[in-house]
């Protein structure tokens, strides 16, 4: 996920709705999401059925059950002090000390009846270990929203504030996420036979998304202002979970583990 948002955003809720404010402070912060720390763990399985097209190589479709999406936790501080000159002595003293600190957490699940077309090329003469590469198509089953935030504001004149809030939002009717995904497929994978008919198979696929999942809603938004202590603020106004000026892909890794049949 490619996104500006919601980890560089305030939330404030409204109703059915919320709001990203475009907080300034946090500007500063720089956080990607990674591809080991920020995954989700889900379940696939399904049925395929291979077809060999000589001694060496064979042709590969399935119909798979795959979830997808992210599970993100980032945590900021921001540091403030304030300074200025004692009136009775004329020398640099600290009036006031600040800590911000807001802790979020993003989770996108999306689960698919994918499809991946792969072609084998085996590389033993026992058939034994081979490679694959092809590519997959999805279509999107079901998908959903999940932003929590917790903030901490403290200083040295003692007043602190918490506040933390949740929105999960079911995207029954796809409007967030695209229908439909598709991308390249590598991988390898081992058999050992059983026997005559039945063998033992554990494969390994790296699945590529080639179409933003957010593409469809297109990251649609109306401008608003939200009310504060010190005036309005300049917000924007969006169901998308994926954040503005994001460009939200699939990547995922796929181990199964089956019995075949050999007809």
């Amino acid at each position: 996920m490619n996104a500006e948002a919601p980890h560089k955003t305030f939330l404030f809720l409204s109703s059915d709705e919320y709001y990203l404010t475009l907080d300034p402070a946090s500007l500063e912060r720089n956080y990607s999401t990674s591809l080991t720390k920020d995954i989700r763990y889900s379940v696939t399985f399904g049925v395929g059925f291979e077809y060999e097209l000589e001694k060496s190589w064979a042709l590969f479709v399935a119909l798979n059950y795959e979830g997808k999406g992210i599970n993100l936790e980032d945590r900021y501080s921001h540091h403030q002090e304030h300074w200025g000159l004692d009136p009775n002595t004329g020398e640099q003293v600290l009036f006031s000390e600040s800590l911000t600190e807001e802790s979020t957490k993003v989770e996108v699940s999306n689960n698919y009846l994918a499809m991946p077309i792969l072609l084998r090329k085996y590389l033993t003469v026992n058939r034994v270990f081979y490679l694959q590469g092809g590519f997959y198509m999805a279509y999107l089953l079901k998908s959903e929203g999940k932003i929590e935030l917790f903030d901490a504001y403290g200083s040295t004149l003692g007043d602190n504030n918490f506040s933390s809030m949740s929105i999960i939002i079911d995207d029954k009717d796809k409007i967030h996420t695209a229908k439909f995904d598709y991308g390249l497929s590598l991988g390898t994978g081992i058999t050992k036979t059983l026997t005559n008919k039945l063998y033992l198979k554990a494969d390994l696929l790296v699945n590529i998304g080639l179409r933003s999942v957010d593409s469809l809603y297109d990251n649609e938004y109306e401008e608003a202002a939200i009310g504060g202590a010190t005036g309005f603020n300049n917000a924007v106004k969006s169901n998308n979970y994926y954040g503005l000026n994001s460009d939200a892909k699939n990547i995922n890794v796929a181990l199964t583990i089956g019995v075949g049949i050999q007809l």
